[in-house]
């Protein structure tokens, strides 16, 4: 805002210096042949208040480019802040959903294993029922 503001002060500069050099034109027409030489240095002061009022505009015109280019940029960074957000709550689901999936893992090859201990158990008594017949 501060350099928008700026650029207004130069740009009613410029305006302010257009008046002054049209009233000395005014007073270099007034004298005459004596005022000729006053008369071109005034034309001189309005062509380059002219110049600065028009890359005021320029500056003016940029000015407002960068705060639109910022504008959407800050909306960018917040739809990318809330996308990031949002990814952290899906791992984060996603790391629960392992962990339970290798707790329950876990639980079944306990279980896995005590149904093998089982199963060798009886096999062992199995085979020791049929050495005795």
């Amino acid at each position: 805002h501060m350099i928008g503001n700026i650029g207004n002060i130069i740009k009613d500069f410029a305006a302010d210096t257009k008046v002054l050099s049209l009233n000395a034109n005014i007073e270099a027409a007034r004298a005459g042949a004596a005022g000729r030489e006053f008369a071109i240095v005034a034309k001189e002061v309005y062509n380059i208040s002219r110049e600065i009022d028009n890359a005021t505009e320029k500056i003016n015109s940029i000015v407002g480019s960068v705060r639109n280019t910022t504008h959407e940029t800050s909306n960018q960074i917040a739809e990318i802040s809330h996308l990031v957000i949002g990814l952290n709550e899906t791992f984060a689901e996603f790391s629960e959903n392992v962990e339970s999936l290798f707790a329950n893992l876990g639980t079944q090859n306990a279980q896995i294993t005590q149904r093998i201990k089982q199963l060798l158990q009886t096999n062992s008594q199995a085979e020791e029922s049929v050495e005795l017949f």
